[in-house]
C-alpha cells in the first residue's frame, strides 16, 4: 500500500500486489473514506481537506490483509 500526494488538494492510495480489506482513510481528508475491498493494482484517488480545515497534517490508513492482520500506514502531508 502506498500513498502519493498528487497536489496540495489530491492524493492517491495505490494498492500493490495483494488484496486489502476494510480500508479506511482518515485525517486531513475532505471526508473519511471506507472501501470494503481493494484488489491488487487498484487505486483510490481522493480530495484532501482545504488547508484551513486541516488539523493533523497527515493521513492515517488502516486495512486488513488476506490473513486478517491489521495494517497501518501514516502519511505526513507536504
Amino acid at each position: 500500500m502506498e500513498l502519493i500526494q498528487n497536489s496540495s488538494e489530491l492524493c492517491t492510495l495505490r494498492n500493490g500486489s495483494t488484496a486489502a480489506y476494510h480500508v479506511t482513510i482518515a485525517g486531513d481528508v475532505r471526508n473519511d473514506i471506507n472501501v470494503p475491498e481493494l484488489i491488487p493494482g487498484q487505486h483510490v484517488q481522493f480530495e484532501l481537506a482545504p488547508p484551513f480545515q486541516r488539523k493533523t497534517g497527515g493521513l492515517h490508513v488502516t486495512w486488513e490483509n488476506h490473513l486478517g492482520e491489521k495494517q497501518v500506514l501514516d502519511f505526513t502531508l507536504q
